[in-house]
């Protein structure tokens, strides 16, 4: 169990798996703004099992080499290729 701190999702908990599950829906539907339908991109893991909001950065950029997202096209997967994680 995961319980999110701070940002949209502050307070909620979840099965880590779950939450995972979220966080590669967004990206398989292209979100790549840590707000609105992506909310749950903000969210990097932290002490014990809080996993803390970064004031809106995407923290969980696409992997263009992940085969869930093979599918989706080379055009979309470059997309992702030049992003930078930015979470600590």
């Amino acid at each position: 169990m995961i319980k999110l701190e701070g940002g949209p999702g502050h307070g909620q908990i979840y099965l880590e798996s779950d939450f995972r599950d979220r966080i590669k829906a967004a990206q398989r539907m292209g979100r790549t703004e840590a707000n609105g339908p992506g909310w749950a991109l903000g969210y990097a893991p932290g002490p014990g099992n809080l996993w803390m909001w970064q004031d809106g950065i995407n923290c969980h950029p696409a992997d263009p080499n992940d085969p869930d997202l093979a599918p989706y096209g080379a055009a979309f997967q470059a997309e992702f290729a030049t992003q930078d994680v930015a979470c600590g």
